[in-house]
């Protein structure tokens, strides 16, 4: 992998960073992503999440099933989205048999759910790992962090794409059973959206911190903020429990 940050950060163009968000430029101050961000999008990301989490809180307090919280507490932070995709895949299997999945409902909690804590703290040490390197002066060795970040958002990823040969599995065997296509449709397009922004953030880190995905905005607004804003979307107007009939 290659150098994660510049080693001279003597030299700072301070005009080309207040032109707004420009190319990296191998001179800025580390650590940075090579860019400004724009005000706008963190905005409008910020309002568009915090409106989702207040609804999917108001429809969880409505639904009988509290493990939909986890849609609430996913919109502000994605890494628990998951959840309640794996919350979902459970219900269906209680509501319309087990004969339809290879797992047991409590299984796929007990296997999918630790999975993703496993992702959370590899993402919380490798960054501190790799902030506490760019703290040094001179800065130290950036990549030690980033392979541990790199090796939970892969260990997400294997586990996500198990979860999706469950997930289609039993849509395949359960495909005669009268459940709701649409319930079916969105969280499909839910998992998908996580898939992508899992393979987005993948790349990303595998390219460095100064690669090119990392260093151009606009991945980062349609690939990772985008996908989840649809994902916490469709999941606002596609219930689980309504669409369910619960």
């Amino acid at each position: 992998m290659a150098s994660i940050f510049p080693r001279d950060t003597s030299a700072y163009d301070l005009k080309g960073r207040l032109n707004g968000c420009v190319a990296y430029h191998a001179n800025a101050k580390a650590p940075a992503y090579g860019y400004d961000p724009h005000a706008a999008p963190g905005v409008m990301f910020t309002l568009f999440f915090v409106i989702s989490m207040l609804v999917h809180l108001f429809q969880t307090v409505v639904s009988p099933k509290w493990g939909y919280l986890t849609f609430a507490i996913g919109a502000l932070a994605s890494c628990f989205f998951s959840a309640a995709i794996y919350y979902i895949l459970c219900q269906l299997i209680k509501t319309y048999g087990r004969r339809y999945s290879l797992l047991p409902p409590k299984l796929c909690l007990i296997i999918f759910c630790p999975a993703d804590v496993i992702y959370i703290f590899a993402q919380a040490i490798g960054g501190s790992m790799a902030a506490k390197a760019a703290s040094q002066s001179p800065p130290g060795d950036f990549n030690t962090g980033t392979h541990v970040m790199l090796g939970g958002i892969y260990f997400q990823l294997v586990s996500m794409s198990i979860f999706c040969v469950l997930w289609l599995l039993f849509l395949f065997r359960a495909r005669k059973v009268p459940y709701s296509r649409i319930h079916a449709l969105t969280t499909s397009f839910a998992t998908a959206c996580i898939m992508v922004r899992n393979v987005y953030r993948a790349v990303e880190l595998c390219q460095g911190w100064t690669g090119y995905l990392i260093t151009h905005e606009v991945y980062f607004c349609v690939l990772d903020g985008g996908l989840m804003a649809l994902a916490t979307l469709i999941m606002n107007f596609f219930h689980p429990s309504r669409c369910a009939g619960e």
